[in-house]
């Protein structure tokens, strides 16, 4: 049985990127695996300055509260240059804060 959140989170996540004033390139997709243990959130952002934000969020249905098992969230400036982004990919192994990391203007540090 899945958490009373469980069905909410994704759309509530969609509604807020859609208030951002940003307008979706592509998605929102909301996938909810066949077993309904995980969902995901796929999104792509353009805005009027054109500034762009990615999204991906992997969510686990094993609690009381969201569990973000995978995640990326890119915000590139117009250049297509990176702003920031969060995200708990399997590179760079050597961090001691390994794999949950935030990249501000190509420097890498731990988030907070």
């Amino acid at each position: 049985m899945q958490p009373a959140w469980f069905d909410r989170h994704l759309d509530d996540l969609a509604d807020l990127l859609a208030s951002s004033g940003g307008v979706f390139e592509e998605g929102p997709l909301i996938r909810i695996r066949g077993d309904r243990e995980a969902a995901s959130l796929k999104a792509r952002l353009v805005f009027a300055s054109g500034h762009r934000l990615h999204v991906y969020l992997e969510v686990a249905a094993s609690g009381e509260f969201p569990e973000w098992r995978r995640y990326r969230i890119h915000f590139a400036e117009p250049s297509g240059r990176c702003a920031f982004r969060y995200d708990s990919s399997h590179h760079y192994t050597d961090l001691p804060f390994f794999p949950e990391h935030k990249s501000i203007s190509g420097q890498l540090m731990q988030e907070t």
